[in-house]
């Protein structure tokens, strides 16, 4: 069923983000590595299906991705995201969405090492290094746009895999590029769909 006051549930952005931000806090006061602040852009694309809208695909093409990384060690980082997408000639938001993760990193070291050598005390940091992890999110999806008056969104809970490349530039700053894929379904919503969403996204990330 279509709405003409499709205004998303806020509500529930609300609650996921300061579930994200809470869990992210705990482990913040616990963890004694660094943290790292990611900003990217990219595309995203996908299909949808549903009971009660035709099947659809989509591709967004003006896309931000926002991160915090908070590292338990040089290989394993906790993650806390945030996604705004849309299509050129949309009124409103494409998709919107907020949620957590982990990171492990399988070649190189994500932050600088202390070693040493012949007595000597230095730091150390791949170049490259390589990672992947798991996804979980919150997000509404503007599931049959009708210009800026009439649409329908759906809320989606996201289940998926992330796997990316860093490359150090500096000891405090890596350019990051990820692909992630995951599969959504309707919750709490009129409209009902099912989809998979794939995400690539390049940016810059800064360690402190």
């Amino acid at each position: 069923m279509l709405s003409t006051h499709p205004q998303p549930k806020w509500a529930l952005f609300l609650i996921a983000l300061l579930f994200s931000l809470s869990f992210s806090t705990a482990v913040l006061a616990e963890g004694k590595d660094r943290k790292e602040i990611l900003l990217r852009t990219g595309f995203m694309t996908g299909e949808f299906q549903g009971q009660d809208v035709s099947n659809g695909t989509f591709t967004t093409d003006v896309n931000i991705q926002g991160e915090l990384w908070l590292y338990s060690s040089p290989r394993k980082a906790w993650m806390v995201r945030a996604n705004l997408a849309n299509e050129s000639g949309l009124a409103r938001a494409r998709y919107f969405g907020a949620g957590l993760g982990q990171r492990f990193f399988f070649r190189g070291d994500s932050q600088a090492v202390d070693e040493t050598s012949d007595g000597d005390f230095f730091q150390s940091k791949s170049t490259y290094s390589l990672y992947a992890g798991w996804d979980a999110s919150l997000a509404q999806f503007l599931v049959v746009p009708f210009g800026s008056v009439l649409s329908s969104y759906s809320t989606l809970i996201e289940a998926g895999a992330t796997g990316g490349l860093k490359k150090s530039v500096s000891p405090n700053v890596n350019i990051d590029a990820c692909v992630s894929y995951s599969f959504g379904s309707s919750v709490a919503s009129s409209v009902s769909v099912t989809a998979t969403i794939l995400k690539v996204f390049v940016g810059v990330g800064y360690t402190f």
